[in-house]
Protein backbone atom coordinates (compact mmCIF):
# COMPACT_ATOMS: atom_id res chain seq x y z
CA UNK A 1 0.00 0.00 0.00
CA UNK A 2 1.87 3.56 -0.97
CA UNK A 3 1.59 5.90 1.66
CA UNK A 4 -0.14 9.15 0.75
CA UNK A 5 2.21 12.17 -0.32
CA UNK A 6 2.00 15.10 1.46
CA UNK A 7 -0.21 17.76 0.32
CA UNK A 8 2.25 21.03 -0.05
CA UNK A 9 1.57 24.37 -1.58
CA UNK A 10 3.85 26.85 -3.72
CA UNK A 11 4.43 30.10 -2.37
CA UNK A 12 6.24 33.42 -3.36
CA UNK A 13 8.46 34.52 -0.82
CA UNK A 14 9.28 38.07 -1.93
CA UNK A 15 8.74 40.06 -5.35
CA UNK A 16 11.82 41.79 -4.74
CA UNK A 17 14.69 38.73 -4.78
CA UNK A 18 17.65 40.87 -3.78
CA UNK A 19 16.00 42.74 -1.32
CA UNK A 20 14.63 39.11 0.31
CA UNK A 21 18.03 37.69 -0.01
CA UNK A 22 20.01 40.68 1.76
CA UNK A 23 17.14 40.25 4.53
CA UNK A 24 18.89 36.19 4.86
CA UNK A 25 15.16 34.94 3.74
CA UNK A 26 16.69 33.37 0.47
CA UNK A 27 19.69 31.89 -0.21
CA UNK A 28 21.41 33.10 -3.65
CA UNK A 29 23.37 30.17 -5.32
CA UNK A 30 25.38 31.03 -8.31
CA UNK A 31 25.47 27.59 -9.65
CA UNK A 32 25.17 27.16 -13.20
CA UNK A 33 22.52 24.93 -14.61
CA UNK A 34 23.32 21.43 -15.55
CA UNK A 35 20.40 22.05 -19.03
CA UNK A 36 19.54 24.67 -21.30
CA UNK A 37 17.68 27.71 -19.14
CA UNK A 38 14.65 27.18 -21.87
CA UNK A 39 13.82 24.39 -20.38
CA UNK A 40 14.06 26.11 -16.22
CA UNK A 41 11.96 28.68 -18.13
CA UNK A 42 9.29 26.25 -19.43
CA UNK A 43 9.05 24.44 -16.11
CA UNK A 44 8.32 27.48 -13.62
CA UNK A 45 5.93 28.73 -16.59
CA UNK A 46 4.01 25.09 -15.85
CA UNK A 47 4.35 26.04 -12.03
CA UNK A 48 3.33 29.23 -12.16
CA UNK A 49 0.50 28.04 -14.87
CA UNK A 50 -0.58 24.84 -12.51
CA UNK A 51 -0.69 27.70 -9.29
CA UNK A 52 -3.26 29.57 -11.39
CA UNK A 53 -5.79 27.14 -12.19
CA UNK A 54 -5.81 26.02 -8.42
CA UNK A 55 -3.38 22.43 -8.97
CA UNK A 56 -2.12 21.56 -5.14
CA UNK A 57 1.50 20.81 -6.49
CA UNK A 58 3.70 18.19 -4.64
CA UNK A 59 7.49 17.69 -4.76
CA UNK A 60 6.96 14.43 -6.77
CA UNK A 61 5.15 16.44 -9.13
CA UNK A 62 7.61 18.77 -10.01
CA UNK A 63 10.41 16.61 -10.13
CA UNK A 64 8.29 14.46 -12.82
CA UNK A 65 7.52 16.94 -15.19
CA UNK A 66 11.33 18.69 -14.30
CA UNK A 67 12.04 15.44 -15.68
CA UNK A 68 9.95 14.90 -18.64
CA UNK A 69 10.89 18.33 -19.92
CA UNK A 70 14.66 17.83 -19.33
CA UNK A 71 16.06 14.40 -19.55
CA UNK A 72 15.29 14.46 -23.32
CA UNK A 73 18.07 16.17 -24.28
CA UNK A 74 20.17 15.78 -21.09
CA UNK A 75 19.75 12.13 -20.13
CA UNK A 76 22.22 12.34 -17.13
CA UNK A 77 19.69 14.73 -15.73
CA UNK A 78 18.34 13.72 -12.03
CA UNK A 79 15.79 15.36 -10.43
CA UNK A 80 16.77 14.99 -6.53
CA UNK A 81 15.78 16.66 -3.46
CA UNK A 82 18.77 19.08 -3.95
CA UNK A 83 18.09 20.08 -7.50
CA UNK A 84 14.52 20.92 -6.48
CA UNK A 85 15.99 23.03 -3.32
CA UNK A 86 17.90 25.04 -5.78
CA UNK A 87 15.43 25.16 -8.50
CA UNK A 88 12.71 26.58 -5.30
CA UNK A 89 15.21 28.79 -4.39
CA UNK A 90 16.28 30.33 -8.07
CA UNK A 91 12.69 30.50 -8.40
CA UNK A 92 12.09 32.02 -4.94
CA UNK A 93 9.14 29.58 -3.99
CA UNK A 94 8.53 27.20 -0.98
CA UNK A 95 6.46 24.82 -0.38
CA UNK A 96 4.47 25.08 2.47
CA UNK A 97 1.91 22.06 4.30
CA UNK A 98 -1.57 22.45 3.75
CA UNK A 99 -3.85 23.64 6.30
CA UNK A 100 -6.41 20.91 7.84
CA UNK A 101 -9.05 22.79 6.62
CA UNK A 102 -7.81 22.46 2.74
CA UNK A 103 -6.99 19.35 2.93
CA UNK A 104 -10.32 18.30 4.16
CA UNK A 105 -11.89 19.88 1.28
CA UNK A 106 -9.39 18.11 -1.04
CA UNK A 107 -10.34 14.92 0.61
CA UNK A 108 -14.00 15.93 -0.24
CA UNK A 109 -13.63 17.19 -3.68
CA UNK A 110 -11.62 14.30 -4.90
CA UNK A 111 -13.86 11.96 -5.47
CA UNK A 112 -16.59 14.35 -7.04
CA UNK A 113 -13.62 15.51 -9.39
CA UNK A 114 -13.02 12.12 -10.80
CA UNK A 115 -17.11 11.49 -11.12
CA UNK A 116 -17.32 14.47 -13.26
CA UNK A 117 -13.68 13.30 -15.45
CA UNK A 118 -15.42 9.59 -15.97
CA UNK A 119 -18.66 11.78 -16.83
CA UNK A 120 -16.46 14.27 -19.80
CA UNK A 121 -14.57 11.21 -20.90
CA UNK A 122 -17.98 9.12 -21.53
CA UNK A 123 -19.54 12.64 -23.45
CA UNK A 124 -16.21 12.46 -25.74
CA UNK A 125 -17.11 8.88 -26.15
CA UNK A 126 -20.84 9.56 -27.59
CA UNK A 127 -19.77 12.33 -29.10
CA UNK A 128 -16.65 11.49 -31.39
Amino acid sequence: MKKPAILTQLEILCSNPKKASRCGHITQRDSRLTYDKEQDLELIDWVYGSLELGYILTRELIKEKALELIQGKHPSFRASDSWLGCFLNRHHLSLRKLNEKIAQQKEHLDPISEKFKRAIQNTIKKQK
